[in-house]
């Protein structure tokens, strides 16, 4: 199945497209946002309350964001996706609040 990523639906994967859609460009946002609190959490439990805050705020966005990723099933359409819905934030690794993220603006 192939989905078309909306304005506020985070791209999995590398390079100029990904890095400058406006969805992960709003996710970089959200999580900087969340980062001073989250490096201040001290339990486990509590970064991964705060991951789930940041996948709540994505997906409570209008249109609805969601986390994608290109499908290696279709090589030959780019903008072929998997949706990960239903994200099991457990999972998450709260790493992705300590990153520097680096926010590029179109030109």
């Amino acid at each position: 199945m192939t989905i078309i990523p909306n304005r506020n639906d985070v791209l999995f994967g590398r390079g100029y497209l990904v890095n400058t859609h406006p969805g992960n460009n709003n996710f970089r946002t959200v999580v900087e946002m969340y980062k001073p609190k989250f490096l201040q959490a001290k339990k486990r439990r509590e970064k991964r309350d705060i991951v789930t805050q940041v996948v709540n705020e994505v997906a409570n966005m209008q249109p609805s964001g969601r986390f994608l990723m290109e499908s290696s099933q279709d090589q030959q359409n780019s903008m072929a996706v998997e949706s990960f819905e239903g994200l099991d934030t457990s999972g998450v690794n709260p790493s992705l609040l300590k990153k520097q993220w680096v926010r590029v603006d179109d030109e």
